[in-house]
């Protein structure tokens, strides 16, 4: 979970020095499955333990 969590830390950082909306939008796309794959987790945690508020956090 924080490979992951860092993961979309870093993402984000690159993702907010892209100046031109248009390669920002492009950049975004090619890292959706990063977030897809914390949902995934996140959602899976929240089976296992559902009042521990993972589904609030996906």
């Amino acid at each position: 979970m924080t490979q992951i969590k860092a993961s979309i830390k870093i993402i984000e950082s690159l993702r907010t020095k892209v100046v031109s909306p248009d390669l920002r939008s492009s950049y975004f796309a090619t890292a959706q499955s990063t977030y897809s794959l914390y949902i995934d987790i996140l959602m899976s945690l929240h089976q296992q333990n559902p009042n521990a508020g993972y589904d609030k956090t996906a």
